[in-house]
């Protein structure tokens, strides 16, 4: 994970959670979605971006996140 909060999964990039920056997460790429855990905690769901070089971003106020 980079210092804007982002993972990259084969050519994309996605967020994840802030307080999560240097710490390893697992990412579960399925057919439509990728899944990213913190241990066994479920901490981001994107759908999953099929073209190459594409970033999704998530903002959002929750503190959970």
């Amino acid at each position: 994970m980079d210092r804007f909060s982002q993972i990259s999964v084969r050519t994309n990039r996605c967020s994840v959670p802030v307080r999560l920056i240097g710490r390893t997460v697992r990412a579960m790429l399925h057919a439509s979605e990728l899944v990213v855990y913190d241990g066994q905690q479920e901490v981001a769901r994107h759908e999953r971006l099929i073209a190459k070089g594409k970033v999704r971003l998530v903002w959002t106020t929750s503190r959970s996140c």
